[in-house]
């Protein structure tokens, strides 16, 4: 069966079994060239750069952002006072 001939179901799909037919060809190709795809499920996700876990401190990006945008506002205000 050719492509052209699939196009029209696989357009018709809902979008949750588009996600699984992609899926189900990504892990076939895989398996054909011998690649060890990692299982979602199994694997734990990685911790987001700047953030705190299983502790009571808050969130340090919020806070980076925070003193980034005062020192860019006073930067601002030093430049207009001097001109």
């Amino acid at each position: 069966m050719s492509i052209a001939e699939l196009l029209p179901s696989v357009v018709s799909l809902p979008h949750a079994d588009k996600f699984r037919l992609v899926q189900l060809l990504l892990e076939q190709l895989a398996k054909e060239e011998g690649v060890i795809l990692q299982d979602p499920t199994t694997t734990a996700s990685p911790v987001p750069v700047g953030r705190v876990y299983r502790s009571g401190h808050s969130d340090v990006s919020a806070k980076a952002r925070s003193l980034l945008f005062e020192s860019r506002a006073e930067a601002l205000l030093k430049r207009r006072k001097a001109c």
